[in-house]
């Protein structure tokens, strides 16, 4: 989290028109705690308390003309990926692309919507290149497509990102939700062997999210130990 604020000064945010803003220090510190938060999944109480402060900070800190627009931008990349934790965020969400609408088909509880278009979604990457999508949709696609029982799905497509990842090379590490979404793509695919009876694949990647977690903070704690428990012999 610290790294995040660290950037504020640097922070531009798009919005849904195709705007460039520049997003005040105080706003831009809280709206990145956010993305910190909702890269890691959580906890849930943190994402919801500084999606209200970014809001209030928006209200204080923008005039009003960019208000609405200056909040839908810096909230959208954390919204999206607090949905898993957190899915009526997708309602404050401002966006009409296929993540969205499959979101909002779940919180609806249409999963048949909601599976036949995250399955247009896929089939639509089917022929780009593992590295053209970046980790952060690539879990969230995964993990979507685990939740509505595509499972064989969610499997093929977290295995065609993470067998690839030297191809991301140093950028991986250079924007934050992308290192976070790759350790809960090895965890998801984990859970997803276990659950098959795949103990070989679920060991692999489960001592994978150790090796990278087991100093991490509290609030990540369960989820190792709950790979610890997948890893045993």
């Amino acid at each position: 989290m610290a790294l995040l604020r660290q950037s504020v000064g640097s922070v531009e945010v798009i919005t849904p028109t195709g705007r460039i803003l520049r997003p005040p220090p105080r706003v831009a510190m809280s709206a990145r705690s956010m993305l910190g938060f909702a890269s890691l999944g959580g906890p849930a109480d943190s994402i919801t308390a500084l999606a209200q402060e970014v809001t209030q900070l928006v209200q204080s800190y923008v005039a009003p003309p960019d208000r609405s627009a200056m909040r839908d931008a810096v909230l959208a990349q954390p919204l999206l990926l607090a949905f898993p934790v957190i899915p009526a965020f997708s309602a404050k969400r401002a966006s009409g692309d296929i993540l969205w609408t499959t979101e909002q088909a779940i919180v609806r509880g249409d999963s048949a919507k909601a599976l036949a278009e995250l399955r247009k979604l896929m089939d639509a990457q089917s022929s780009d290149l593992p590295n053209d999508i970046s980790l952060d949709f690539r879990f969230q696609e995964s993990w979507l497509a685990a939740q509505l029982g595509d499972s064989a799905r969610a499997e093929a497509f977290l295995d065609r990102g993470l067998d690839a990842i030297p191809t991301y090379g140093q950028f991986l590490l250079d924007n934050v939700p992308a290192p976070a979404a790759l350790v809960r793509m090895m965890t998801l695919r984990a859970d997803l062997a276990a659950k098959r009876g795949d103990p070989v694949t679920a060991r692999k990647w489960a001592s994978g999210v150790i090796a990278l977690w087991s100093d991490a903070d509290p609030e990540l704690q369960p989820v190792v130990k709950r790979m610890r428990s997948i890893a045993s012999p």
